[in-house]
């Protein structure tokens, strides 16, 4: 038994799962709604991802740093920036 078993008893998943596990979790969070994972975090889900995809369905290059792809580029940034804001207002998030 590893020396966080006592973890394991109250966590389901401690970041130590395998390939395997890891692709049960990925599934089971590609099949929440927007609205069922905005209830399990608790807190509102501004769901750029899905609008920055391109026709197939990968990211769409100019959202992504040619440095690195991993970071957003400066239009990303822009974009990111423009969504959360759109979200803040129609959701009335902050008292007007």
């Amino acid at each position: 038994m590893d020396d966080h078993s006592e973890y394991h008893i109250d966590n389901a998943f401690c970041g130590n799962a395998g390939p395997e596990e890891m692709q049960h979790l990925n599934d089971l969070i590609d099949e929440l709604t927007d609205d069922e994972l905005k209830l399990l975090v608790g807190i509102p889900l501004v769901n750029v991802y899905e609008k920055s995809l391109n026709a197939l369905r990968d990211g769409d290059l100019k959202y992504i740093n040619p440095d690195d792809y991993i970071h957003p580029s400066f239009e990303g940034v822009d974009f990111i920036g423009h969504e959360i804001a759109n979200f803040i207002y129609t959701e009335q998030i902050l008292p007007r």
